[in-house]
């Protein structure tokens, strides 16, 4: 078995995490969005202390 997965495969997986993401927003605490640019916001919010809730870093 190869260690990493296709390109293709990649592409598949994300689109049907998205998908179900998108289907069941309802089951998401949604406590901040930040874009792929603010990577170092999204982890600080993440891992601070007390945090409930999800920290969503969308593609755009």
């Amino acid at each position: 078995m190869p260690s990493e997965a296709s390109p293709e495969k990649r592409a598949s997986d994300i689109a049907t995490a998205k998908q179900i993401a998108l289907a069941l927003t309802d089951q998401f605490d949604m406590v901040a969005t930040y874009g792929l640019g603010e990577p170092a916001e999204a982890v600080a919010h993440a891992v601070q202390p007390g945090k409930v809730g999800t920290v969503l870093v969308r593609p755009w």
